[in-house]
């Protein structure tokens, strides 16, 4: 991962907010936010982890390619 594929949200360089079973990515374009869900996926089939997709949703405020 780039620091171009990193969200900078006052001077912070962050892509993942989480709070107890939340998680918000953030990804300043479609590409890097799928190297994101790629990188999620394969560490969530290593731990054993799932993903409740009824509440998953994606938005995307002036998507970039």
């Amino acid at each position: 991962m780039l620091s171009t594929d990193l969200t900078n949200i006052a001077g912070c360089m962050v892509n993942i907010l989480a709070y107890a079973d939340d998680m918000v990515l953030l990804a300043p374009s479609r590409k890097s936010l799928q190297g994101l869900l790629d990188i999620i996926d394969k560490v969530a089939v290593e731990i054993d982890m799932s993903f409740n997709t009824n509440k998953t949703v994606c938005m995307m405020f002036n998507p970039v390619e």
